[in-house]
């Protein structure tokens, strides 16, 4: 063949040759592993879109038990929910059974953080408010990626420092105690 002639008459070109098919091999072996993991990565994004539609119907199939329990829980007959109802309503057995269903992962003791960041106020919900922001957690659950939990936790990790040296002791006893809470939560995902 040709190579062997070329080799013969200049040996060293046996060197060009081993590093023009290692690099060859390196490259298509490179663009075979890119193609593998962009696929899985779609794939993994259709199952993760599946699995928000499944919750999302999951949710609107057991809407009717929502209803029952949240107009149990106004004790004033308001047709409202406050912010203690609210917190009463997360520690029924009921709710905490259709939430993990439904894979909403709620600690009771963040209602209150819970209700102000749905609902963007601390005044009563109406049925029609409280069940878009039952849609809305089920549509965000869960999208924290490893990046956005690393940046979560190093402000953590700040806040306790800066919180450490401080004189005021609730203060800081309260503001550790949400620390903590969010570095369960953070665990979790």
């Amino acid at each position: 063949t040709s190579a062997r002639i070329v080799n013969e008459k200049y040996p060293w070109m046996e060197l060009f040759w081993f590093t023009y098919l290692f690099i060859g091999s390196f490259t298509l072996l490179s663009l075979l592993t890119g193609l593998m993991a962009d696929a899985m990565a779609k794939a993994r994004d259709e199952h993760d879109a599946m699995m928000a539609s499944h919750r999302e119907n999951r949710l609107e199939s057991i809407e009717d038990q929502f209803r029952i329990i949240f107009e149990r829980t106004d004790r004033n007959q308001d047709k409202m929910v406050d912010m203690e109802e609210f917190k009463l309503m997360l520690r029924t057995p009921e709710i905490k059974a259709i939430l993990t269903e439904c894979q909403i992962d709620i600690i009771p003791e963040e209602a209150e953080d819970i209700f102000l960041v749905l609902f963007q106020r601390r005044e009563p919900v109406s049925w029609a408010e409280f069940n878009c922001g039952l849609k809305l957690l089920t549509r965000y659950n869960n999208q924290a990626s490893s990046k956005d939990i690393m940046l979560l936790e190093g402000q953590v990790v700040k806040l306790d420092r800066y919180l450490a040296p401080c004189s005021r002791i609730e203060i800081i006893d309260h503001m550790r105690s949400r620390a903590y809470l969010l570095q369960e939560r953070v665990k979790r995902l």
